[in-house]
């Protein structure tokens, strides 16, 4: 693997929601030689930073909101590294020089140390308290990217929706006009969208090395910026290559995307989550689709909620982060308005590049729920659990879902697990699991009933209702072995039939479905009679 390969692969995991597995590539890709010493110390100082809040929050020593703090500093951190590992910066200030120098004069003048720590204490508080601003900080001990900070200035209204475009690094020297057309863009768009906003080029910024995010932000917030974009452009062999950045200089790095609970029959309530999709990031667009995307989440993250839905609408974005925030932004979007189907295609289309983002598996199951595909919601609770085993409202949606396509036993598992893990609300499903054993014990002497009789003496009405009560208990080898001795029987018989295709679907057998079924109306079954047997049934047929 290259180092550009490296990069791209682990920005990918890192808004995927895998930055562990972010921080393995890095560590692995790293450990290989010698030369990137000091970064493979830095890959292994996260490594550990990960893995400790990991546990803790395992075991509940971390709040959540603590844990989400960490992980994101964890992230950012990340994301500098892999700065460096592109611009072959293998010996940051920020992680060489000033640890060595406190160890040697530590060393020399230790009893120094122990006598005046208290006052050095101090001393340290009364700077903070003095130099406490946001542009005296995060400088790395480079005094290059200071000056750089300090020669940027530019007069902005008193507006909180002004945009700082920063001239792009270029890092073969290459004479490549991209900020002009950034800036036109910005300001036509900005008209179009009927955004307030205030764009101002830095020309006197003149970077060296492609500017990383805690320095751009200190930048965009000295400038009293609520946005800043910068980026790197560079000849390829064919085509220009401009990689454009940019961060919202909000509250918190953080995004807040709305996430869907089932509350009930038809009843969906909905709360604001943290994601990992953060509020700056790099995107490998065209200009225009670039633009678009920063207008969207200023207007967004400001209030414009109608501007954003068009920035979005109309930004064609490729890039595998873009697309994850392009479509997480349509679907809130959409939810607001209450048009379900269109959050429904935007999730769709962000789960076609991010089919283990949580947060979209969690939305899309709970309008799929709402839209009465309860196998489809099954299917994409499965894979969210995977990433977040104990989360009780997921347990609580999927037990749900089991119950509703009358699945039992699984639907139980889910209950028992809900009140296991999450005791204090166990009161929640108390009447569904006494409901579902109930339902569970009668299905089960059914099916008892029909075991006990000999083969012989069995009828094709024995073995309807005993394979219609062991569907119901979602047993599906059951289920199957029962169904095959009743169509012995009655090959033609719809209910038969359609138990048949019902089990095949839960067990996402969907091409063996389509065969029973293309061979049931080739022997004179219709749609009709199968589909009233099964809602299940009948919607698969309405798709195909």
């Amino acid at each position: 693997m290259n180092q550009q390969s490296l990069v791209e692969q682990a920005r990918e995991l890192i808004s995927d929601a895998e930055t562990g597995k972010a921080i393995d590539l890095v560590e692995a890709f790293l450990k290989k030689d010698k030369r990137y010493k000091i970064l493979y110390r830095e890959a292994v100082r996260l490594s550990y930073q990960y893995n400790k809040v990991k546990r803790d929050e395992e075991k509940a020593v971390i709040s959540f909101d603590n844990a989400k703090l960490s992980y994101n500093q964890v992230s950012d951190s990340l994301l500098n590294l892999l700065d460096y590992i592109e611009n072959d910066n293998l010996q940051p200030e920020a992680l060489t020089s000033r640890p060595a120098a406190w160890q040697s004069v530590y060393q020399s003048h230790r009893l120094l140390f122990l006598l005046g720590l208290p006052t050095l204490v101090l001393s340290v508080i009364v700077l903070v308290l003095v130099f406490k601003n946001p542009w005296a900080a995060n400088d790395g001990g480079n005094g290059t990217v200071t000056a750089q900070k300090n020669e940027c200035i530019v007069s902005f209204p008193e507006s909180t929706l002004n945009i700082l475009l920063l001239p792009f690094f270029r890092p073969g020297g290459d004479p490549i006009q991209v900020e002009g057309l950034i800036l036109e863009r910005l300001e036509d768009m900005s008209q179009r969208l009927r955004l307030d906003t205030k764009v101002e080029l830095c020309r006197e910024f003149k970077p060296d090395v492609l500017l990383n995010y805690p320095d751009a932000d200190v930048i965009g917030r000295r400038n009293k910026a609520g946005m800043v974009i910068w980026g790197r452009a560079e000849k390829g062999r064919d085509v220009n290559v401009i990689k454009t950045r940019y961060k919202y200089l909000g509250k918190t790095d953080t995004l807040q995307f709305a996430r869907l609970k089932w509350q009930g029959e038809k009843q969906i309530a909905s709360d604001k989550v943290l994601s990992i999709i953060t509020s700056e990031g790099e995107l490998t667009e065209d200009i225009e689709a670039a633009v678009l995307m920063a207008l969207g989440l200023f207007a967004d993250q400001t209030g414009n909620k109608e501007a954003a839905l068009t920035a979005f609408e109309n930004a064609a974005v490729k890039d595998s982060s873009a697309v994850l925030m392009k479509n997480m932004m349509l679907a809130d979007a959409y939810l607001a308005r209450s048009e379900p189907q269109k959050a429904l295609a935007s999730l769709d289309t962000l789960l076609a590049t991010h089919p283990d983002y949580w947060l979209g598996l969690n939305n899309r199951a709970i309008l799929r729920m709402d839209a009465g595909d309860n196998l489809g919601a099954i299917e994409d609770l499965s894979a969210a659990l995977e990433k977040r085993p104990t989360d009780p409202d997921m347990l609580l949606a999927r037990g749900t879902a089991f119950e509703e396509s009358e699945q039992l036993y699984p639907a139980k598992a889910d209950f028992e697990k809900f009140v296991e893990t999450n005791p204090e609300r166990a009161a929640e499903v108390q009447q569904k699991l006494e409901t579902t054993n109930l339902k569970i014990k009668r299905l089960e002497n059914v099916v008892k009933q029909t075991d006990a009789k000999p083969s012989r003496n069995l009828t094709r009405r024995d073995l309807i209702t005993a394979a219609d009560a062991s569907r119901q208990l979602g047993d599906t080898r059951q289920t199957e072995r029962i169904v095959t001795k009743g169509l012995e029987l009655s090959p033609d018989n719809p209910k038969l039939i359609a138990i048949q295709v019902e089990n095949l679907l839960k067990e996402k057998k969907t091409d063996e479905a389509r065969k029973v079924l293309k061979s049931a109306f080739n022997r004179g079954v219709t749609k009709r009679e199968i589909a009233r047997h099964s809602p299940i049934v009948q919607r698969f047929m309405e798709r195909e």
